[in-house]
C-alpha cells in the first residue's frame, strides 16, 4: 500500500479529498438509523442505489441478520463492524477505530 504524502509545505489535499476515515469509540452511530440505512448514507443517500450498495456489503461481510437493527440494538462489536462498513462503502484506505 505505501505511505503516501497528504499535507506539507509544498503539498496539500483538502481534508475531503484524502480518503480516510476515522471511527469514533463510541461509534458515532445515528440512532434513529437501521444498519443499512447507516451505510448507505456513507456511500452518498439512502435511495434505492445505494440500499443496493449498503446491503450487499452486508451481506458480504456476513450480517444479513442486521441489516435491518437499530445501533441500540445491536453488540459493540456488531456497530464497529457497520462503522468499518461505512468506510468501506466510502473506498477509504485507511480506518482508525480506538
Amino acid at each position: 500500500m505505501g505511505i503516501k504524502t497528504v499535507t506539507s509545505k509544498s503539498y496539500f489535499v483538502s481534508p475531503n479529498l484524502r480518503n480516510i476515515s476515522f471511527g469514533f469509540q463510541s461509534n458515532a452511530l445515528w440512532p434513529h438509523l437501521k444498519v443499512w440505512q447507516q451505510i448507505a448514507l456513507a456511500s452518498g443517500g439512502v435511495d434505492s442505489k445505494h440500499k443496493r450498495i449498503a446491503l450487499a456489503l452486508i451481506e458480504e461481510l456476513g450480517l444479513e441478520n442486521l441489516a435491518y437493527s437499530f445501533p441500540h440494538k445491536i453488540s459493540g462489536g456488531q456497530a464497529k463492524t457497520c462503522v468499518i462498513s461505512k468506510s468501506i462503502c466510502n473506498r477509504c484506505i485507511c480506518d482508525f477505530v480506538r
